[in-house]
């Protein structure tokens, strides 16, 4: 059960940083975009 937490959890931070990076791809800057920058928590 914990090894499948991790899991998800590691596929989640996998799809948070790909989502914040794509958000910055089109604004070139976090900055421009705080709910998505807030949503992914980095």
């Amino acid at each position: 059960m914990s090894s499948s937490f991790a899991s998800q959890r590691s596929a989640f931070a996998a799809y948070a940083a790909g989502l914040r990076a794509h958000a910055n791809g089109l604004n070139n800057n976090a900055n421009n975009n705080p709910r998505i920058d807030g949503w992914a928590g980095v």
